[in-house]
């Protein structure tokens, strides 16, 4: 892993970090400074977080159309896209995105509408050759 790589990779799982302790904003911060560089579906990838990130933050503070059009263009970013990215399984994401918008356009109280958060998968050690 290179120093470029793995410092991409702090960075991002700060981001992470920050996301799922409810500090949406910080981690929108963070991720649009990596996803600047960017480009194809990495940058689109990078592009849905942020919007997830950013929607979150709307829900947190009340604001149900915002989040919800936030989820939206989220979830179309992320469709027919890779399935992980940097240890997120993004078909997950998906999914909760997915959940999110739906209960946001009903007229549930957006206090019973679960925030969102990102696990990272444990990543697979290398078997060495035998």
């Amino acid at each position: 892993m290179t120093e470029e790589t793995r410092d991409f990779r702090e960075k991002f799982e700060h981001g992470v970090s920050q996301f799922n302790s409810g500090r949406f904003f910080e981690a929108h911060e963070i991720w649009e400074d990596l996803w600047r560089p960017l480009a194809g579906a990495s940058k689109r990838v990078m592009q849905a977080l942020i919007q997830s990130a950013v929607g979150s933050h709307h829900l947190q503070k009340g604001n149900r159309h915002g989040a919800q059009s936030l989820f939206r263009n989220a979830l179309g970013k992320l469709s027919g896209g890779p399935r992980r990215f940097c240890r997120v399984n993004l078909r997950q994401l998906e999914k909760d995105l997915h959940t999110a918008s739906v209960l946001l356009a009903t007229d549930r109280p957006l206090a019973h509408i679960k925030l969102l958060s990102i696990s990272l998968e444990t990543p697979q050690k290398r078997s060495s050759p035998k």
